[in-house]
């Protein structure tokens, strides 16, 4: 068979990307069989290689059937399938399944097998979904009820996820000190915000327990605190919002009180947002109003998970697909949704314990649930022409787009066709065709809105979305046909992403002009023990090497992060520690003492998301036995050694946990001989390597022979200082002498202001020695510029 296209062997993402050794294997493994079984006839490297996720992109005819990388930290391989795969058969056939829709991991061959075989049958011979006996449209409601009673996964599943919602609910103390005063409603929504983020693992699933961290929850939250900010009524806001969460007593099944509740809220968001806009805020940063149904209900459902529903889409469309139809509320007030949403829950219930063989009744949790499951396999089934799927679903050009989006490294959670309404738009856009790519505005996530001019044309307007949910207008496209709009959207989304070439060890070796052997043998003890310290002497590279390897691993500046230890230097700042800060509006602001994550436990924690657990985050610490490494490090050393364990932290009482894609590089300067100083505890947690003029002495050599050859005899005449210096840790390194556009004239100012100054330092009990250490006396002694 003729091999075609570039092979993960080959390709410029495997270089950067170091892969475990097992998910390489299974990547070799899928691969061959993808294409011995003609499933694919070409492949291609990662279009953004530098992004670090390892992708490779699969291929027939043109068309791309398989995502497919290899984990770094994981024995599996993660596979994104492309085409209209039947999921159901998929998780009929065990492999596992990912977050979303089309996600899967490849744990051992028999899985790529079992994917291989499913290729096959479904893209290659014939349709590329079999006929079903029985559709998801065809099931009775008792249907539903006896498969998910039989379904122990799903049993074990929801039994976990309420376990999980009982114990965050015994913790969610902030709901009672915003009440009391403890806390004002600023401090609220960050806690709100970082305590619904987190995520749990169920059987290799990463389970979002509240979906609340989206346009609906946490943005709208954020939207609606910034106009009260902008207003000066932040006060009030705190006023409405515990009036509004408020459940007063009522009948088991008398959700009346609701409506009161959203038209007395509704009402202050209408004013509020009128107010903030004649004080001139930006209405595209005033939140939409029809969020609120779900934002006040999850607030009431963290107050009794049992008793009131939350406001979730997949319960709607369960009860859509069991023909408890919401559609007759569609033009109905906002403040009338809920109440017809959880009499519509009341119904199914009622209808369900008439149906099942054993009298019983569910509450609002497992109804929940239930629906959630029937919303789950209907989508993993295939739809019925004219069911309702949304026509974005169905467009070829939205799906090249989405195609497009993915290769160029953006992640999305959602891809749907929306009404100005919805996309946060006003009025004038009400006969547009508008596409939503939802997902985060951040490093390799974006939403993005594309507002159709004319759809004939080719004539649009491109937004992208931030996480405040503000509008930003990146592009206005006019084509003449699919391709010249595909064209202008990549170079849109390449500007946004500055596109770069990844940097490999080869780059770093140009820059440093160290071997090739030596940096991959740093690289090596880096990626092993995750934490190295290169000690020596002044000028020896440690810093500019340190920050090419971050770079290396990375991919990304914004993941390296460098700090400086001094002997002021403390543990409240690296780790955790009380700050002051002021508290309260302006004007009558009080001074109060709180906790704050120092810079290392912030690290950790932007390591931690969900999103960034395949990315590597290096902190490297500049000279950093300045500093009392025992008091600063703390616990750490604890955590360093045994990563992803908890360790609990003495002021805010959390759990410090480093993960496995931080590594820390420490540089040390060994002229104050202080490296037997160092805590044993700190030392046995690290990999040593030295830098001294022995090792780098090729350095300077390298260097001046590519940009100043008249002055490559400078070279030696370092290596002759050094060599009566006598002693590896006070030698003199090659940076003095590198981008100093050497010259003889400049060569005496170094030696005069810098060298001499610093050796006189080393010899402060042996002057006359130095003497031997001069330039003149130097280059009269035979190290001339005879080269």
């Amino acid at each position: 068979m003729v091999n075609k296209g570039i092979r993960w062997n080959e390709s410029e993402t495997k270089k950067i990307y170091q892969a475990n050794k097992e998910s390489e294997s299974l990547m070799e493994y899928l691969e061959k069989q993808l294409f011995n079984n003609d499933i694919v006839d070409s492949s291609a490297d990662s279009p953004t290689p530098e992004r670090g996720d390892g992708r490779m992109l699969y291929f027939s005819k043109g068309q791309r059937i398989v995502v497919a990388a290899p984990r770094k930290r994981y024995k599996h391989v993660h596979v994104i399938l492309t085409n209209k795969v039947n999921m159901a058969e998929v998780r009929k056939s065990g492999i596992e399944l990912g977050n979303q829709k089309t996600d899967i991991m490849l744990t051992s061959n028999e899985d790529i097998d079992k994917l291989v075989a499913l290729l096959k049958d479904e893209l290659y011979k014939g349709s590329t979904v079999k006929e079903k006996t029985v559709g998801y449209k065809t099931r009775s409601l008792e249907e539903w009820v006896h498969l998910y009673d039989k379904d122990e996964t799903v049993r074990l599943r929801n039994h976990f996820i309420l376990h999980e919602r009982s114990m965050f609910i015994s913790d969610f103390t902030e709901l009672d000190e915003l009440r009391n005063g403890e806390i004002d409603i600023l401090e609220f929504k960050r806690k709100v915000d970082q305590k619904t983020k987190a995520k749990r693992e169920f059987e290799g699933e990463r389970i979002n327990l509240w979906g609340f961290s989206g346009f609906s929850g946490q943005m709208f939250f954020n939207l609606l605190y910034n106009m009260a900010e902008y207003t000066e009524t932040v006060r009030q806001l705190q006023d409405e919002f515990l009036t509004a969460i408020y459940i007063p007593a009522h009948e088991k099944e008398d959700f009346s009180w609701t409506k009161e509740k959203y038209e007395r809220f509704g009402g202050y968001i209408k004013k509020l947002k009128k107010k903030a806009i004649e004080q001139g805020f930006p209405p595209q940063k005033c939140p939409t109003i029809k969020y609120m149904t779900f934002f006040l209900s999850f607030f009431w459902g963290i107050q009794g998970i049992d008793k009131y529903p939350i406001y979730y889409k997949a319960s709607r469309d369960g009860l859509e697909y069991l023909g408890y139809s919401l559609a007759e509320d569609s033009q109905a007030a906002e403040h009338n949704r809920y109440f017809l949403f959880v009499n519509k829950l009341y119904e199914l219930n009622k209808d369900i314990v008439k149906s099942s063989r054993e009298t019983y009744e569910l509450d609002m949790m497992s109804i929940s649930s239930f629906l959630y499951y029937v919303t789950t396999i209907s989508e993993a089934e295939p739809n019925p022409v004219g069911d309702g799927t949304d026509p974005i679903e169905e467009d070829e050009f939205a799906l090249q787009i989405r195609d497009v989006l993915f290769e160029e490294g953006y992640k999305f959670s959602q891809m749907q066709t929306a009404d100005w309404e919805e996309a946060g738009l006003n009025e004038k856009y009400t006969d547009n065709l508008i596409w939503q790519y939802r997902g985060e505005a951040k490093e390799d996530m974006m939403s993005l809105m594309i507002i159709w001019e004319d759809e004939e044309l080719y004539h649009a307007d491109l937004y992208t979305v931030n996480e405040e949910g503000e509008l930003q207008k990146g592009k206005a496209v006019q084509a003449l046909d699919d391709r010249g709009f595909i064209s202008e959207l990549k170079s849109f989304l390449q500007q946004r992403t500055g596109s770069r070439k990844p940097y490999t060890i080869e780059d770093a070796v140009k820059e440093t002009y160290v071997s090739k052997e030596s940096m991959e043998e740093w690289l090596e003890l880096l990626t092993e023990k995750r934490q190295v310290i290169f000690y020596g002497p002044p000028g020896t590279g440690k810093t500019f090497i340190a920050q090419r390897l971050a770079k290396i691993l990375t991919q990304q500046p914004q993941r390296i992060e460098l700090i400086q230890f001094h002997p002021s230097y403390t543990y409240e700042e690296f780790i955790e520690g009380l700050r002051p800060e002021l508290a309260g509006e302006e004007g009558s602001q009080q001074l109060s003492v709180k906790v704050q994550p120092g810079i290392f436990t912030f690290l950790c924690q932007e390591a931690r998301k969900p999103e960034n657990q395949e990315k590597s985050y290096v902190l490297i610490i500049d000279e950093i036995n300045r500093a009392n490494t025992a008091k600063v490090f703390g616990e750490l050393l604890y955590a360093l050694e045994y990563r992803n364990t908890s360790v609990p932290l003495p002021y805010s009482k959390k759990k410090l946990i480093v993960p496995e894609n931080i590594y820390v590089i420490g540089t040390m300067n060994t002229t104050d001989r202080s490296l037997a100083q160092i805590d044993f505890a700190l030392r046995r947690r690290f990999q040593f390597i030295p830098f001294s003029a022995k090792e780098t002495e090729g350095v300077l050599k390298n260097y001046l022979l590519d940009n100043e050859p008249e002055m490559a005899w400078v070279a030696d005449l370092v290596q002759k200082v050094n060599g009566i210096i006598g002693d590896p840790d006070i030698s003199i390194g090659h940076s003095y002498f590198i981008g100093q556009n050497l010259s003889m004239e400049k060569l005496r100012r170094i030696w005069k202001y810098q060298i001499m100054p610093y050796l006189e330092e080393c010899f402060v009990h042996d002057r006359q020695k130095l003497e031997q250490f001069e330039l003149d006396f130097m280059l009269e002694n035979g190290a001339e510029e005879n080269e």
